[in-house]
């Protein structure tokens, strides 16, 4: 049980630096008149618009992007501009997409790194009943 609590508390402080680390790299100096094409700019645009990016489309990405735009602009029309909304919805899948290669490494490992004498014997005496 205490290996699962360290293995949660480790997996919180993995996302939270690697969202510590996209906000403090983050550019915000970006206007949308500066932004004139690529990849990345059309699928904004495509989320912006609720239409296909390109012939694959990414539809449900695409109209989670699109819903996820209209609900940031109503709410955090002050506090963000729209390139920084749409930013945030890829960093967000971006930070599910590392919790869940956390747990899936944690899965394969689990075997692999056994638990010392120590912490089993701790384990074993917390389970059984007094």
């Amino acid at each position: 049980m205490k290996r699962l609590n360290t293995n949660g508390a480790a997996g919180v402080l993995v996302i939270v630096v690697a969202a510590l680390l996209y906000l403090f790299t983050l550019d915000n100096g970006l206007r949308p008149n500066e932004l004139t094409g690529g990849d990345l700019i059309t699928h904004q645009y495509a989320q912006v618009e609720a239409r296909p990016g390109n012939a694959p489309g990414y539809p449900l990405y695409t109209m989670g992007g699109w819903l996820w735009f209209r609900l940031g602009r109503a709410l955090l029309w002050q506090a963000l501009n729209p390139i920084q909304i749409l930013s945030l919805y890829s960093t967000l899948w971006g930070l599910a997409s590392l919790a869940i290669l956390y747990l899936v490494l944690l899965d394969v490992t689990a075997e692999a790194l056994p638990l010392t004498p120590s912490q089993r014997e701790r384990e074993l005496n917390a389970s059984l009943p007094l």
